[in-house]
């Protein structure tokens, strides 16, 4: 079906064929025949182009976010600190990771999904490389935490595209390749960097990994569509709508309070490992 669009958003490059890529966020579009927007049908070009852009997007993320892992010893050495110390540069991205997420929401709340992933990971490659070449310790941690808050906004942001841009029957099937990806680049992080490493120091191991992620980067940002399901909306910190209010509900639930507590404790017997 054809589609009839909004006015008054201009930057908007994209293809009007479903699936299109490149462009600005637009809201939500109408159907020629008045129905909402229902999102993409598995299979199809949008629905495929979705996934994949997703798939990149979460081996960007977690590719740099476990790159340190696989090169502890190494750097421990090179810059004569203890393996307690060491570890602080993923713990130092994890966390910052941990405080980005709400933020980041809400910048793709104004500005869209795919943009908000697209500046996370782009921000995240060029704070990696920065950090893999500060000289003092404590800068390689500082530099790990924003790399950390950088990469919130995939994971912040992921879902909620997903949820726009599919049809409902199919988010969950389609949340499974993000997760797949998000796997891929925790893996392929550690990897590539501690063989690097082991040959060429741990700057050159986790520079590497930079590399990967750069390169995902731009499959993301050549694949991904522009939305089409996006609503441009404004979230208020107080009120009975507001963001406060939302994330008190949210801790209300004994159900929800369990979840939170069992990916707490599982994330951070993972990462500790």
């Amino acid at each position: 079906m054809s589609r009839i669009e909004e006015p008054g958003h201009p930057g908007d490059g994209a293809s009007p064929k479903d699936g299109g890529t490149g462009g600005d966020e637009r809201p939500g579009s109408v159907l020629a025949d008045g129905g909402a927007w229902q999102g993409n049908e598995r299979g199809g070009r949008g629905y495929r182009a979705v996934l994949l852009a997703l798939f990149f997007a979460g081996i960007a993320t977690f590719a740099q976010l476990y790159s340190f892992q696989g090169v502890l010893p190494i750097l421990a050495r090179d810059l004569g600190i203890n393996a307690a110390q060491a570890s602080l540069t993923v713990s130092a991205a994890t966390m910052g990771l941990a405080v980005a997420v709400i933020p980041w929401s809400l910048v793709s709340d104004r500005f869209g999904r795919r943009r908000t992933i697209a500046a996370a990971v782009i921000a995240a490659t060029v704070l990696g490389v920065a950090g893999a070449l500060m000289p003092g310790f404590a800068a390689v941690v500082v530099f790990r935490f924003l790399e950390g808050a950088a990469l919130g906004g995939v994971p912040a942001v992921a879902m909620t595209y997903l949820s726009e841009e599919v049809r409902k029957s199919h988010v969950a099937v389609a949340a499974g390749t993000f997760v797949s990806g998000t796997s891929l680049g925790g893996l392929s992080g550690r990897l590539v960097a501690a063989p690097v490493g082991d040959f060429l120091g741990w700057r050159a191991g986790v520079l590497t990994v930079a590399l990967v992620a750069a390169c995902s980067t731009v499959a993301f940002l050549m694949i991904a569509p522009r939305q089409r399901g996006f609503i441009r909306r404004t979230t208020r910190l107080r009120g009975t709508d507001g963001l406060v209010a939302r994330l008190l509900t949210n801790l209300r639930d004994p159900g929800l309070i369990a979840l939170y507590l069992q990916s707490f404790l599982l994330m951070g017997s993972f990462v500790a490992m």
